[in-house]
């Protein structure tokens, strides 16, 4: 039997290339064209070949628009209703993908999907944890949605282009083909996480390579010595602990931000600086593989932003508007400014929930003006972010209130 995924399943070779095409935070690359290849026949498991480029992320769900739905969305339910059992595609960020049998693919929910990724007998054997730890979201190069449990995937699906038209700022919207994805959870709590990692290697390796997406793509900015020391936690993982300095210095763009690779013009190089580390790393470390993945997770847990849900939007202030990321996890709100395609820096963090910490929803008077998130620490301090996804931002929050954690 062929998977069948949303709305068609396409190898994890596809979905790769798509999210490599993709900029960082929704804008993608003009020009660029996916083509979806004929449905995967053989094995449930499809290594891939591409780290991926990952896209914005806004959750929870919206409730999607009344619409009509699409030829397309028409022509799927059709042949779901005939084909009877079929097989759900749900890729991970280990670079795999896993086809899970539903009865039907148009009102299976998501609780559903993640609920039999936990009874999985075999790989990726994550067990009850990944109830806990992860949620299904739902994505194509120009938006990412985490899914609420009760949300049925194909309800999204049909709606697709409607919600990206609603929710991104795009010249010309690439309105792609969304897949399914697991990720984690952004209501999580890091105390939480860490407990269940110490006992969970599955959940704790796919977690690994979220948090190592996340900081080569530029998703988490981090520091020269914060990005030296990951790449070489990265690189025992890899290599399995072997004296291999030759390799690091040929591919230290496979180990390390874009952004600190192109600083590197003056002094010591960032490659000689890259093997340093990885030496001091094996004589003062274990090596062993899980070890040296809690270590990683452990610093990307220092980061405020951390397990953050991420928002495109424009930070008014007295010296005029600027694009920004604004970050939204159990911490707070963090501000991240947009330094090109790839990489952004942190800029400021409201670390508090109510009551020091409060915001408010202000709709648009007017046709043609993008809503506004206001925001405060408590203070004297207080900003203004326009986005065309503040009603997102906005119903984050709400979720993330202590109170109803």
């Amino acid at each position: 039997m062929q998977p069948v995924g949303f709305p068609a399943t396409s190898s994890s070779d596809d979905y790769w290339n798509m999210r490599n095409n993709a900029g960082l935070y929704g804008t993608a690359r003009r020009g660029d064209s996916f083509v979806t290849p004929p449905a995967p026949s053989g094995a449930d498991w499809c290594p891939a070949k591409h780290t991926p480029i990952r896209t914005q992320p806004v959750i929870p769900t919206p409730t999607p628009p009344a619409s009509a739905i699409s030829t397309a969305s028409a022509n799927l339910l059709s042949n779901n209703k005939s084909r009877g059992s079929q097989a759900c595609c749900v890729y991970l960020l280990n670079r795999s993908c896993l086809a899970l049998q539903v009865e039907c693919l148009t009102t299976v929910t998501a609780g559903q999907i993640l609920q039999q990724i936990a009874d999985a007998p075999c790989e990726p054997g994550l067990g009850q944890d990944a109830c806990l730890v992860f949620a299904v979201w739902i994505a194509n190069a120009d938006f990412e949605l985490q899914l609420e449990p009760g949300r049925a995937p194909y309800e999204v699906y049909k709606v697709w282009t409607e919600l990206v038209n609603a929710y991104c700022t795009l010249p010309v919207p690439l309105v792609g083909e969304p897949k399914l994805i697991l990720q984690r959870n952004v209501t999580l709590g890091e105390e939480e996480e860490r407990a269940i990692c110490q006992r969970n290697s599955s959940v704790l390796e796919l977690l690994y390579h979220e948090a190592r997406c996340n900081v080569l793509d530029g998703r988490y900015p981090v520091t020269e010595h914060v990005a030296l020391r990951l790449a070489a936690f990265q690189a025992a993982i890899e290599l399995e602990g072997q004296s291999a300095c030759d390799v690091l210095a040929d591919k230290a763009g496979h180990y390390l931000p874009h952004r600190h690779i192109k600083s590197s013009f003056f002094g010591q190089s960032i490659e000689k600086k890259l093997v340093q580390e990885y030496k001091d790393l094996l004589m003062c470390r274990c090596t062993d593989k899980h070890s040296l993945m809690r270590d990683y997770l452990d610093v990307c847990r220092k980061l405020v932003f951390y397990g953050s849900a991420f928002f495109e939007g424009a930070l008014d202030s007295f010296f005029g508007s600027r694009d920004v990321v604004v970050a939204i996890n159990r911490r707070g709100l963090h501000i991240l400014t947009k330094d090109g395609r790839l990489e952004g820096s942190y800029l400021f963090s409201i670390n508090q929930y109510p009551p020091l910490f409060n915001w408010d929803y202000g709709r648009p008077v007017q046709k043609g003006l993008e809503p506004c998130l206001y925001v405060s620490d408590g203070y004297m301090s207080s900003h203004q972010i326009f986005s065309k996804q503040s009603f997102l931002m906005d119903k984050m929050l709400m979720v993330l209130q202590p109170s109803k954690l």
